[in-house]
């Protein structure tokens, strides 16, 4: 959520890495040809029989080549490999920014995990969240809402676009949907310093102050310079 600097910008992007890479299946039709003749398509079975690739006379089948299979395992492999490395970037990112040691280094850092938090899962969910944040920004609450609705329906296991609605429900006022939407986030995402932050002002305002300073110093402890810190020095006159 975004409240000055609260709630706004993984999901990270979970992507399953697969331990050993394994020729796919292929499903059960093939290589429809693009001339009019009757051909049906073959499955896995011609692939495994061993007796090379290409056209079969005798049944009028095509059977996908080896190489082809070969290109599908190596794209797994890729996409499950580059899944990894992105996870790891990831977890790099928020042991640094923890560890960081001043403003201008955390907001460097922050600004790179928005980022990942902001790239949804799929194009068509990034089409999603981009109207939702274009509706936000022009002051249209109520668009916003409509295209996030759809996001977090869709793309449940996505923890921004939760977030982003607890975003806007924070906006209009609605504290008791944004601290619900700020549940969810925090299920997917516990780290989530952005909805921590934004869950705090909610508390805060609502003078749940002991509350408020629990989730606020849990906050703290992923991103030591948000803005929200004041809060606590305000109140208990902690200096940080």
């Amino acid at each position: 959520m975004i409240c000055t600097t609260a709630f706004s910008a993984t999901g990270c992007i979970r992507t399953a890495v697969h331990e050993r890479c394994q020729l796919p299946n292929f499903p059960s039709s093939e290589f429809l040809p693009s001339t009019g003749s009757e051909i049906r398509p073959t499955g896995i079975q011609s692939f495994t029989s061993g007796r090379g690739s290409g056209w079969s006379h005798k049944t009028g089948f095509m059977r996908p080549s080896l190489g082809l299979a070969v290109i599908w395992a190596t794209m797994i492999c890729l996409v499950a490999h580059l899944g990894h490395a992105s996870e790891e970037r990831y977890k790099n990112l928020i042991a640094k920014l923890a560890n960081s040691q001043s403003q201008t280094e955390a907001d460097s850092i922050s600004s790179e995990i928005w980022q990942i938090w902001l790239t949804a899962p799929d194009q068509a969910a990034q089409e999603v969240l981009d109207a939702a944040l274009a509706r936000r920004g022009s002051g249209d609450y109520l668009g916003a809402i409509l295209h996030l609705n759809r996001l977090v329906e869709g793309w449940p296991d996505y923890a921004e676009g939760w977030n982003q609605r607890a975003t806007i429900h924070f906006l209009r006022g609605d504290y008791v949907a944004s601290l619900a939407d700020v549940a969810e986030v925090l299920a997917r995402e516990p780290r989530h310093f952005g909805a921590l932050s934004g869950k705090s002002v909610i508390l805060y305002r609502q003078g749940r102050v002991a509350l408020a300073l629990i989730t606020l110093r849990e906050a703290l402890k992923h991103h030591p310079f948000l803005r929200e810190r004041a809060i606590l020095e305000a109140i208990d006159g902690t200096e940080l």
